[in-house]
């Protein structure tokens, strides 16, 4: 409660889980007679670093997110310091010559990073970001477009990172069964998987609203507020890049398709 409270109030995420954490750390302390040995104030620190920090570190699953993560950063750093992202933006700007097309170049790039949810936010986040400040696209509509497109996406994608860790809880629950119903005889996890795709509401709905949002150009709520405010002062590094290509875009492309 405290972390979305405060993630709310300061609009920070992380802080808001770090105080979440640590106040986990001592509400645990205190549980386990911290305020009577009076290092409650000492054993609450502890607590949060050695139980949920390294604890949480120390989980491979995590680790193999982290790692993931990292990768996926340092891909982007290529791509930005090669110029693929540069001749990417530059290409895709002779066509996103209006607020529409840009809103629709940017959810057409997210259907095309469909391995991954986490590489899907941070490729095409700061790739399109230049594209959408120049078109005066605000910086709130850019983050709904990419976060709209990239789970959606990826949890529909024949292939992927998400779709791999999914066959294998669906192939888990195949082998629990005491008994396979007659139906489910010849049913592989992955063929399971394939046939779930057409009942998926939620991510078919919200691809195809983000497609209808953009060709239209409508806004509701708080975000019309935000695209009536929107400035599109981009970064002055960002502009140049995005003016002088030092690359080509398949300096972006081989990248992507080795992290692939």
């Amino acid at each position: 409660l405290v972390t979305i409270v405060l993630a709310i109030w300061w609009r920070q995420v992380i802080p808001a889980l770090g105080v979440g954490v640590l106040i986990a750390g001592y509400m645990l302390a205190g549980w386990q007679g911290g305020w009577s040995d009076g290092w409650l104030l000492v054993t609450g620190v502890t607590t949060a670093v050695e139980k949920f920090l390294i604890g949480a570190l120390a989980d491979a699953d995590h680790m193999k997110i982290v790692v993931f993560t990292l990768t996926i950063g340092g891909m982007v750093g290529i791509v930005a310091a090669n110029g693929g992202t540069a001749a990417i933006v530059s290409k895709v700007a002779r066509w996103a010559s209006n607020r529409r097309r840009g809103q629709l170049a940017t959810w057409f790039a997210g259907l095309l990073v469909f391995f991954n949810d986490y590489a899907n936010a941070m490729i095409i986040g700061p790739s399109m970001r230049p594209v959408c400040d120049r078109l005066r696209i605000s910086r709130a509509k850019l983050a709904y477009i990419v976060d709209s497109t990239a789970a959606p996406v990826a949890s529909i994608a024949i292939i992927g990172t998400w779709i791999g860790t999914e066959v294998g809880y669906i192939d888990d629950g195949l082998k629990a069964l005491a008994a396979r119903p007659a139906f489910l005889t010849d049913v592989t996890a992955y063929g399971a998987f394939l046939s779930s795709i057409p009942y998926r509401f939620y991510p078919i709905l919200a691809l195809v609203f983000v497609m209808l949002v953009a060709l239209f150009d409508r806004d509701f709520g708080p975000m019309l507020h935000h695209e009536r405010s929107a400035n599109a002062e981009a970064d002055a590094s960002e502009l140049k890049a995005a003016d002088k290509p030092a690359g080509k875009a398949w300096y972006a492309g081989v990248p992507v398709l080795v992290l692939v």
